[in-house]
C-alpha cells in the first residue's frame, strides 16, 4: 500500500503488532508526513498510537481490519500530499 502513495516509509514490528515508520531523508519532512497520516486515521475513527505498535486480536472482525485498511489507505493518501 506505500508504495502506491510514493511516501517513504515502512512497516516494522510482528504481522499482530505492526507500526509504520516514515523514512524520508528530511526529519521535518517525517514529522508534517506523520501528522498528516495519524491525524486522518484519527478523523476517520481508527486510533493508532503515533509511537507504538498497533496490536490487533481476535476481537477485531474482517469488517473492522478491512474498514481500518481503508482509513490508512485515505490517510496515505492525505499525507502524500506533503509531497508536493
Amino acid at each position: 500500500m506505500i508504495d502506491q502513495f510514493e511516501v517513504q516509509a515502512v512497516v516494522v514490528g510482528y504481522p499482530p503488532m505492526p507500526f509504520l515508520r516514515f523514512t524520508a531523508s528530511d526529519d521535518a519532512l517525517n514529522r508534517e508526513l506523520r501528522q498528516r497520516f495519524f491525524t486522518e486515521t484519527t478523523r476517520r475513527g481508527v486510533l493508532l498510537h503515533p509511537e507504538h505498535q498497533w496490536f490487533l486480536s481476535s476481537a477485531h472482525t474482517p469488517a473492522d481490519i478491512e474498514y481500518t485498511l481503508e482509513a490508512c489507505r485515505n490517510a496515505m493518501a492525505v499525507a502524500a500530499q506533503a509531497l508536493g
